[in-house]
């Protein structure tokens, strides 16, 4: 139980993190995409 949490807690992480970069990319010039 405790793998499965961590990887819940993984997912979350990675849900709330990828919306930020793709804003960070669109808003900062010059970032290669």
């Amino acid at each position: 139980m405790r793998h499965r949490l961590t990887r819940a807690r993984a997912y979350l992480a990675l849900a709330c993190f990828l919306p930020v970069a793709l804003i960070a990319a669109q808003l900062v010039p010059g970032v290669p995409s």
